[in-house]
């Protein structure tokens, strides 16, 4: 099954600020990390269900699941997924998150 990748504005705020913070100090690697995060991104359009649950961390009654990726600066990408038709469904991202920082919290999921 091929998903869709759609990326809520919460998470490409999350990715612009990380990438305008890496480039302070770096900008050839926020250039690095920004394709890395992407390409991680758009591998979930195939097999998302690899990545696992967050314990007690419903998005509309569907679980949300997250990808760490990064190899010098570990990011986590937190999304749902939603079946769709036969041949189809959607990878919502909704959060990416330094991984260093504490969890995810319920509270947080606005």
């Amino acid at each position: 099954m091929a998903y869709r990748v759609e990326i809520a504005p919460r998470a490409l705020r999350d990715i612009e600020e990380a990438f305008l913070y890496i480039q302070t100090e770096s900008p050839s690697g926020a250039a690095r990390w920004l394709r890395e995060i992407i390409d991680a991104i758009l591998s979930l359009k195939s097999l998302p269900h690899r990545c696992p649950t967050v314990p007690d961390l419903l998005r509309g009654g569907v679980p949300v699941r997250v990808l760490l990726t990064g190899l010098t600066l570990p990011y986590k990408v937190f999304f749902t997924v939603v079946p769709g038709s036969r041949s189809s469904g959607v990878v919502r991202i909704l959060h990416v998150r330094l991984a260093l920082r504490g969890p995810w919290l319920r509270e947080e999921l606005s």
